[in-house]
């Protein structure tokens, strides 16, 4: 995609910089800068075999609510629940489902992706997203199908998602299949 071209300035990095910027909120015109790794293969198997990582997985920070849903979300009691509100075990154990109006999944951040990757993909010189109403519907299908298989279980059993990750993974993997069989 960037032909090698690997430097802040490429077409991939600044597509990279819209997407990112667009989903925390920070103007595309500040300082923020994406460093590319002058060694990324080395960084990447340094990783691999480096154990002693500062990051910890703090079990009960996630209990407590570490994630964002990333999407809004109503429980079922249609209690709204905003794209940054926490998204607990507790919660989910209770029931949510995605927004929807008229029929049709409220999906504000994907929908954003969607546009902003657009936007900027001709100057990447790759291709845009296609519209596709249906794979959006069975993205929104397959959130609520995920939340809806973890209603009533136990707290602690459950692994706590941002409903944006969910969404995006399915929608991805909805697109692979749909250039897969045109």
């Amino acid at each position: 995609m960037a032909g090698g071209n690997f430097s802040p300035d490429s077409a991939i990095n600044r597509l990279l910089k819209a997407v990112f910027c667009k989903a925390s909120g920070i103007d595309v015109e500040s300082n923020f800068e994406i460093n590319i790794s002058p060694a990324p293969k080395a960084e990447v198997a340094y990783g691999l075999v480096w154990d002693q990582t500062p990051l910890k997985y703090d079990k009960d920070k996630v209990r407590e609510g570490f994630f964002l849903a990333g999407e809004t979300f109503t429980d079922l009691d249609n209690k709204q629940y905003q794209w940054n509100e926490r998204l607990t075990p507790t919660n989910i154990s209770k029931g949510i489902k995605l927004l929807s109006e008229n029929g049709n999944f409220k999906m504000d951040r994907l929908e954003d992706f969607i546009k902003t990757f657009n936007e900027n993909a001709d100057m990447a010189a790759i291709p845009r997203i296609p519209e596709n109403p249906r794979i959006l519907q069975d993205t929104g299908d397959h959130v609520n199908h995920e939340c809806g298989k973890l209603r009533n279980t136990k707290e602690e059993e459950i692994h706590v998602e941002p409903l944006f990750i969910t969404a995006i993974k399915k929608f991805l993997d909805e697109l692979v299949n749909a250039w897969a069989l045109a």
